[in-house]
């Protein structure tokens, strides 16, 4: 509760949570806490679509495909009553965004997939580009590991920021210092934003150290 009070004052207003976190009632009590009008935040959390695999189901099993197809059509029901201001998808790959826009009444506001200099998931981000999916982006420092990528820090110290910075779009933090430095004004700041020639040493960190810390979903039917 107090990480999300600490948040909410610094000016955050998305807040990413999930069922299986088991931490929604705490973010709740957070949000009153903080007094902040329910009207300013967005919420996300994973009810139906954490994986575009089921349950209980074999990565190869036809049957992903039909009962992803048919969570879909519950989200999309609920949307239009008005349940959710959006709907989205977590964890998918081309092959899974691409047959969904193929048939979906509503397409996905967002894809939430790991994103991170060793990650960066070029063809699938082009692919939400093209299709108008926000990419939402997690493990945005490899789940600590570029903490201490010689790439990474270089630039960090040469910017004045931390390597905490950058293209994350869903820090993780109880620690009100480090909450600081993800507030609107810093993150947005022109002092914030790195040059061509850092983005492709970046780049390049992908290309040679090409690395997938989480989950892989990319052999799921």
């Amino acid at each position: 509760m107090p990480a999300v009070q600490a948040a909410l004052a610094v000016g955050i207003r998305h807040i990413d949570t999930a069922e299986i976190y088991k931490n929604q009632e705490q973010v709740m009590h957070g949000i009153r806490a903080a007094g902040v009008p329910r009207s300013e935040l967005f919420i996300t959390s994973k009810v139906l679509i954490h994986w575009p695999g089921a349950s209980k189901t074999a990565a190869t099993s036809p049957r992903n495909a039909e009962l992803r197809l048919e969570t879909w059509r519950v989200l999309e029901h609920f949307h239009s009553q008005g349940y959710f201001r959006a709907i989205g998808v977590s964890n998918y790959g081309v092959k899974h965004l691409e047959e969904l826009l193929a048939v979906a009444a509503i397409p996905p506001a967002v894809n939430q997939v790991e994103v991170h200099p060793r990650w960066p998931c070029a063809e699938l981000r082009a692919a939400c580009t093209a299709h108008s999916v926000a990419v939402v982006g997690y493990a945005s420092l490899g789940c600590g590991a570029l903490l201490g990528q010689a790439c990474v820090v270089d630039i960090a110290q040469r910017s004045g920021l931390t390597p905490a910075q950058g293209v994350a779009v869903i820090p993780k933090s109880v620690r009100p210092e480090r909450i600081q430095q993800y507030r609107p004004d810093a993150l947005l700041a022109d002092s914030a934003q790195l040059g061509a020639a850092d983005m492709e040493r970046l780049a390049q960190v992908g290309l040679q150290e090409a690395h997938k810390y989480c989950w892989d979903a990319a052999d799921i039917l």
